[in-house]
């Protein structure tokens, strides 16, 4: 049976720091790999595939660092629900994506790259006799398309580094969505942490009182009262009289629910189970 929610809240509101770290990782090799997909396709020479993936990899990271540097001609991409999913740098990492795209095309448009054509002159074969026709004079630098694709490849390594900050988080994004500091954020994990501490080591055949006062709410008062037996095992365990003692069912079993000393404990009909400290709640 799954977990009640505010079993697993505690636990969840403690570890979503590392969840978004994970997500954050997830999220920008997707990027990187997708977006060096379209920026490799410029490329017009031949690359063996582990040359090709490092390739696509690095003009992967060229096209997320240019684009977090250009998301601020897409802000209205960032604003609202688009924001949690970083739409803005979504949309400019494209557009950085087809800018290197055609830079790597321009810069290879008459690449000459006659021995490893020739190592597959049975695929490339036309490739090869295309590449041999290029004037010779357009064969090095000289070549004016090289030099446009060049210049490409420079401006967006320039405004890379002139607006590049760091890579933006999901956790930050997230909290100034709902309106929370990093430190705010880390008060309430904190506060929801200590609930699952306040509960201490529960006996088997025991549910946390957290998951019984999710079936029954907050509000016990409106709970039946426990028959004697029931209040018994409770306040024999407890060590303390409840007036009065209140019974509630979960999950196929019935509880003593007490209330007393800043505690509500609750037993079972054959064993007690343990007491949880409301101070601060």
């Amino acid at each position: 049976m799954a977990e009640p929610l505010l079993t697993t809240l505690p636990a969840l509101f403690q570890n979503l720091p590392q969840l978004f770290l994970l997500a954050d990782a997830v999220f920008y090799v997707a990027t990187v790999l997708f977006f060096g997909s379209i920026a490799v396709a410029g490329y017009r020479g031949y690359l063996g595939l582990l040359p090709r993936q490092g390739v696509r990899i690095l003009l992967g990271l060229l096209a997320v660092m240019g684009g977090i540097s250009l998301r601020g001609f897409f802000a209205p991409f960032g604003e609202g629900i688009y924001g949690l999913f970083n739409a803005d740098l979504l949309v400019a990492s494209l557009v950085s994506s087809l800018l290197l795209l055609g830079g790597m095309y321009l810069l290879t448009f008459r690449l000459l790259n006659a021995a490893a054509i020739e190592r597959r002159i049975h695929q490339l074969e036309q490739r090869l006799q295309r590449a041999k026709k290029v004037p010779e004079r357009l064969r090095g630098w000289r070549d004016p398309v090289k030099v446009g694709g060049a210049l490409v490849l420079v401006g967006m390594v320039v405004v890379v580094v002139a607006g590049f900050r760091e890579f933006p988080s999901m956790n930050e994004r997230l909290l100034d969505t709902l309106g929370l500091t990093p430190e705010q954020f880390q008060n309430i994990a904190n506060q929801l942490g200590d609930l699952e501490q306040r509960q201490g080591d529960l006996p088997p055949g025991c549910a946390p009182m957290l998951s019984i006062l999710q079936t029954t709410g907050p509000d016990i008062g409106r709970l039946p009262r426990a028959d004697a037996a029931l209040a018994a095992v409770l306040e024999q365990g407890a060590g303390v009289a409840f007036d009065p003692v209140y019974q509630a069912d979960h999950a196929g079993v019935t509880y003593a629910i007490g209330a007393a000393s800043g505690q509500l404990c609750h037993a079972t009909r054959t064993q007690f189970c343990g007491c949880f400290s409301t101070a601060g709640l």
